[in-house]
């Protein structure tokens, strides 16, 4: 076979070519369907902001071969109509009027902060729309200096939190302890970062003086009550065993600190017997 000029028309070919590819790439967009562009000149906007302005209505493209020849994402009228008239109907952004993740990143501070610190303040911010289309809350300059003033504020305090680590260094307890007795008072805590940089549950400045405050107005157990680890002990049965036998007698116990200052549950003589007598059936 020769492969001369006057018997190989390499137009016709090429043509040809392309014709398959457009085919394996798609159908050709029916006529009114708009590109992503074509929406966006209409709309005076960036292609990103048909992107974004598309996912919060849900729709979706298809792709399809426009008249150019090249595949791309194209919308149906009714769903260019909705795209443009959702993106109008939100008011444009102003000039330095923010949002969280622009505070937090023109500030170098974490979002979850910012965010934090917008609940607290109660700020309510403004629906606005960005130059790529974004739709989301916004926050005047006013506003948006008002939450850096909190998270300064917040910062320099921040040294005074304590995480329950130190809590429990802090006070003649258990970590265990401590952690029943924040959560009996409803002590509220954040995430903070600790000298490691280790993110960990902290708590607000005087937490330590109202847990030793609320510890010391538990009494020390009277002579002759045994707590319930002492009576497991003394019958060398394991804590499942003795909350069976506890359950089965029905004792409620009270509250007292023990000889090393831990509180726990304590039980009268006549309670702890009971208890014993529950453990010994139970082991036959």
């Amino acid at each position: 076979m020769k492969w001369g000029h006057s018997e190989f028309d390499f137009d016709t070919i090429a043509v040809d070519l392309l014709d398959r590819f457009n085919a394996l790439r798609g159908e050709s967009a029916p006529e009114g369907w708009l590109s992503i562009g074509d929406i966006a000149s209409q709309m005076n906007a960036f292609k990103q902001a048909v992107l974004n302005t598309a996912k919060s209505l849900d729709i979706e493209a298809t792709m399809l071969v426009g008249v150019n020849g090249y595949a791309g994402r194209y919308y149906s009228p009714e769903q260019a109509q909705q795209i443009i008239e959702e993106y109008g109907s939100v008011e444009a952004v102003l000039d330095e009027w923010q949002t969280v993740d622009g505070i937090a990143r023109q500030n170098d501070i974490d979002r979850g902060k910012v965010q934090t610190a917008v609940k607290q303040l109660g700020i309510t911010g403004k629906t606005m729309r960005s130059e790529a289309g974004r739709i989301g809350l916004h926050y005047t300059t006013e506003e948006t200096a008002q939450i850096l003033d909190h998270l300064t504020e917040f910062a320099n305090k921040q040294e005074e939190w304590r995480n329950l680590n130190t809590l429990s260094e802090l006070l003649p307890v258990s970590r265990p302890t401590v952690e029943s007795l924040l959560k009996e008072m409803g002590i509220d805590s954040q995430m903070m970062k600790g000298p490691t940089g280790r993110l960990s549950l902290h708590y607000p400045p005087g937490t330590a003086e109202k847990l030793l405050a609320e510890y010391n107005k538990i009494p020390q157990a009277p002579e002759g009550w045994i707590s319930g680890a002492a009576i497991a002990k003394e019958r060398e049965v394991n804590g499942r065993r003795l909350t069976a036998a506890i359950d089965k007698t029905g004792v409620n116990g009270s509250q007292y600190r023990a000889a090393n200052g831990k509180p726990a549950l304590f039980y009268d003589p006549g309670e702890a017997e009971r208890i014993r007598q529950a453990i010994q059936e139970a082991l036959g």
